[in-house]
């Protein structure tokens, strides 16, 4: 059943992720990309379908997505799939770690946190908070089908 929804909506998400979703990405991170300099390495953690990894190499910056699964939207963006743990690159390797609308999916993001600011010499973090349970629980069920 899960499998027929997404393989349903592979032409929405294809749609939103070639043309709105690239308005709203530039938007959601005109603010942080002017504290990093020009053609900067960032790590982006949690990077899900990709937008976000699209978006920041169109601007020119070296973006290395990492989630725990491959749920990349184009084939241009695949993640380096790690454990959720020990994240798999060197100290101070990134200018920046980026953690977009992630640490809602996490259960304890202390330990993904020091991660990020041990491979990043800076760690940006941009967060939706949600206002009422129906958000909550719908991302917790959408959650539960990884």
């Amino acid at each position: 059943m899960i499998l027929y929804l997404i393989h349903k909506i592979a032409p929405l998400r294809t749609w939103y992720f070639r043309h709105a979703g690239r308005k709203y990405m530039h938007r959601k991170l005109a603010p942080f990309l002017q504290h990093l300099p020009k053609g900067a390495r960032i790590l982006d953690i949690g990077s899900g379908g990709g937008l976000a990894v699209a978006v920041l190499r169109e601007l020119g910056m070296e973006v290395v997505p990492l989630d725990i699964m491959d749920g990349a939207y184009d084939a241009t963006v695949t993640p380096v799939v790690y454990d959720g743990k020990q994240i798999p690159f060197n100290d101070k390797s990134f200018d920046a770690a980026l953690l977009l609308t992630v640490l809602h999916h996490i259960d304890d993001p202390d330990p993904v946190l020091l991660e990020a600011a041990r491979v990043a010499k800076r760690v940006m973090i941009i967060e939706d908070i949600y206002s009422n349970a129906l958000q909550r629980y719908l991302t917790y069920a959408a959650d539960s089908l990884v």
